[in-house]
């Protein structure tokens, strides 16, 4: 825990360092807070990596986006 590093997805670039690790997974704590929509952009990316189908993830889609709610 501490590790610094860096975050690279699509248009994304963030650094922090790791807040926890457990079974495989961590958290980050960023050095700058994220803004909503790269929030909602990684947490797409984080669903699509954990093996969601992709009609689960439209329905996703929809509700951040305010069409499905």
């Amino acid at each position: 825990m501490g590790e610094d590093l860096m975050v690279a997805i699509e248009t994304v670039q963030a650094f922090g360092s790791v807040a926890w690790s457990d079974h495989g997974e961590c958290g980050i704590a960023f050095d700058q807070p994220l803004p909503l929509e790269t929030e909602e952009l990684l947490q797409g990316k984080v669903r699509l990596g954990r093996g969601l189908p992709l009609d689960i993830q439209a329905v996703f889609d929809k509700w951040v986006l305010g069409s499905g709610r």
